[in-house]
């Protein structure tokens, strides 16, 4: 019996403190703006984009090569290039997410590029460094436009709505 109500009251206590008015959480962030709203949805957008693309040309050139070493290399640039891009574009801050996003696919383009991984895939090399500096330059500019084009026509609705005209637009 008393084990019964000792293991009740934990659980008492918790409904009892549920009604209480006094007791309220309250979270230390601000919501975010609509910018930063949209920020974030594109910054994903994007990296899910050259997630896509930049697994799609490592797995074509790794099927073109049987050389198991070569194999293996591709394997782990992918999951390092997925890995990295979605923790580039999951930060806390929209804004931040979206710089360390465009910094990391300027990177990638650099290291097969340039750096270290300018021989990684072998033949294939060529092939995934123009598919992926492609897609970067489209993904991403598509992006920003799209980020910019949205502040631009949320600017011009208030203007208009003040009474004033369209940027760009004669009186």
């Amino acid at each position: 019996m008393m084990s019964t109500i000792g293991r009740a009251a934990p659980l008492l206590a918790g409904f009892m403190l549920m009604g209480c008015s006094l007791l309220t959480i309250k979270s230390p962030e601000t919501p975010l703006t609509t910018r930063e709203q949209e920020a974030r949805l594109l910054t994903r957008d994007y990296a899910a984009h050259f997630a896509t693309t930049v697994t799609h040309l490592i797995d074509d050139a790794a099927r073109r090569d049987t050389d198991p070493a070569m194999r293996s290399q591709a394997l782990r640039l992918k999951l390092g290039a997925v890995g990295e891009i979605t923790r580039a574009s999951t930060g806390l801050s929209p804004i931040a997410s979206l710089l360390d996003t465009w910094a990391f696919s300027l990177q990638f383009r650099d290291f097969l590029a340039t750096g270290s991984g300018a021989e990684l895939l072998g033949n294939a090399q060529p092939g995934v460094r123009l598919g992926g500096a492609g897609a970067r330059s489209r993904g991403f500019r598509r992006c920003i436009l799209s980020y910019r084009s949205a502040g631009h026509r949320r600017a011009a609705g208030k203007n208009l709505q003040a009474g004033g005209h369209e940027p760009g637009v004669g009186a």
